[in-house]
């Protein structure tokens, strides 16, 4: 007979599986997270504390293959405890930079939708340019809703 998990079992395992993560520019990850890793910005350190805080279980930068056997590491890849799958998490904080969104942004999304992973359905991004600072009481509203 099948062992059936609650949602919060399931949870838990997908939390404590190991994963690849992205090996690009170690160097850059100098923020420390409340669950004591290290992020490549203070707005990351923001949102992995926010995720941890909420009990929404997440993995930094895991390794995502696209389906014409690109390579990327979405900020977060998060565990949708509802609907029992991974959800992606992209925070862009350089949209100001027209090089960023065309090479970072563009690119990445087009990229992630030739595979399924699209807005709607599972990606979220967070954004920040110039002048624009993160709401984090909306941000939290908003993976409340999607996740919780």
């Amino acid at each position: 007979e099948p062992v059936l998990l609650t949602d919060d079992e399931l949870a838990e395992v997908w939390a404590g599986q190991k994963y690849r993560q992205s090996t690009y520019l170690p160097e850059y990850k100098i923020y420390p997270t409340k669950r004591g890793e290290m992020v490549r910005s203070k707005s990351e350190v923001f949102l992995a504390d926010m995720f941890y805080e909420m009990g929404i279980p997440y993995r930094y930068e895991q390794i995502v293959k696209t389906k014409d056997g690109k390579v990327y590491a979405p900020d977060f890849t998060l565990w949708d405890k509802k609907r029992r799958r991974e959800v992606y998490h992209e925070h862009f904080g350089l949209v100001d930079d027209p090089d960023y969104r065309r090479d970072r942004f563009l690119k990445k999304i087009d990229e992630y939708r030739k595979s399924g992973i699209f807005f709607g359905n599972n990606l979220m991004a967070t954004f920040e340019g110039e002048g624009s600072v993160l709401d984090m009481n909306e941000i939290r509203t908003m993976f409340e809703r999607a996740l919780l």
